[in-house]
């Protein structure tokens, strides 16, 4: 993935121009007339100025997403393993990131949507153990827990578990999905963010 910077744009000013702040992790929230209230994480380091810039032009989060303010990250090792990688700084725009994994309720609907249409590529979507096994198995109607079934527990709360054993490609593609679904830019989100 490569960062791009982009033009500056001039919004308004918050009511404050500077307010000191204890190191820490904080939540900046935002409240505006007739719009959805906004809440996103901001963490504040110790003996720095941290300036906070909210672009909204990309929308609003819905219900269940979390806006991820633009700033700096830390990526690489840490300096207590001599293995690691080198730590570098990584500029990162602001992003929307779902506050919850996507479950096999979620993922199986992309699924069925592949089978109903016809796809090929709906075989090669299934969550898969590591021997290849799916799963899960269409019977005409609807998924079968088969391969999790025999974990035990109550087959209601396996639909509610974060969806696991799928490629990249495969993540990809349902994230493409809920692009075309929802009208939203949906992506997987990079190894910094």
């Amino acid at each position: 993935a490569r960062l791009v910077a982009q033009r500056e744009r001039q919004r308004g000013q918050t009511p404050f121009e500077s307010t000191p702040l204890d190191p820490g992790t904080y939540q900046v929230t935002l409240r505006r007339e007739g719009r959805r209230e906004i809440r996103c994480p901001a963490l504040i380091r110790a003996g720095r100025e941290q300036r906070i810039d909210i672009d909204l032009s990309a929308g609003e989060p819905d219900d269940g997403e979390a806006l991820i303010i633009a700033g700096a990250a830390f990526v690489g090792g840490h300096e207590s393993n001599p293995h690691a990688r080198e730590r570098r700084r990584v500029d990162l725009g602001p992003f929307f990131l779902a506050r919850l994994p996507v479950t096999f309720a979620d993922y199986l609907l992309f699924v069925t949507d592949c089978l109903t249409r016809g796809g090929t590529q709906a075989d090669l979507h299934l969550p898969r153990t590591e021997d290849g096994d799916p799963y899960f198995r269409w019977d005409g109607k609807s998924f079968r827990a088969d391969r999790i079934a025999r974990w035990g527990g109550s087959p209601s709360t396996w639909p509610a578990l974060p969806v696991f054993g799928i490629p990249l490609g495969s993540a990809v593609a349902y994230a493409a999905w809920q692009s075309a679904r929802t009208g939203k830019r949906y992506r997987i989100p990079t190894e910094w963010e």
